[in-house]
Formats: structure tokens, C-alpha cells, sequence
């Protein structure tokens, strides 16, 4: 419910791995922020509509890790 067709992409390059809103109604959030595009890690709870999605560790997550402490996250730039 309250979910685009096409409501937001997340693509891996460069070791990396990002969340991109794709003109959505309803918009995207990244822990609770509305996003156009941004760099996710694990832990992060993405929301599209009344649907939440959480990053978690599947194989080898050190590239999805932020290198910081959780204040340092919730701080950085979105």
C-alpha cells in the first residue's frame, strides 16, 4: 500500500551500495529521512509506502559496513 510500481532502485558498484528514489509518490526514506540518493549500510531501514525494509549481512558484509561509530551515521550527510 502506497508503493510506486517503480518506487526506488538499489544498485552495487564500486564495492558499494546505494538506494535511489525513483520519482516516487510517496517518497523514499533512509532511517527515517527522505532520500533522492544515498550510500546504505547494514543495519539501515529503508521505507518505500508503509513498507520497511532492513540491510542485512548475507556472505561478506565488510564492504557494507560504515567505517564510523553510529553517531558518525546518523550525522553524515544524506
Amino acid at each position: 500500500e502506497s508503493l510506486s510500481s517503480l518506487h526506488f532502485r538499489l544498485s552495487y558498484r564500486a564495492n558499494k551500495l546505494v538506494v535511489t528514489d525513483l520519482d516516487s509518490k510517496n517518497g523514499t526514506y533512509l532511517n527515517g529521512i527522505k532520500i533522492r540518493q544515498t550510500q546504505v549500510y547494514i543495519g539501515d531501514k529503508i521505507r518505500a509506502g508503509k513498507t520497511t525494509f532492513l540491510l542485512v549481512p548475507d556472505g561478506d558484509p565488510k564492504a557494507l559496513n560504515f567505517a564510523g561509530t553510529s553517531e558518525q551515521r546518523v550525522s553524515r550527510e544524506l
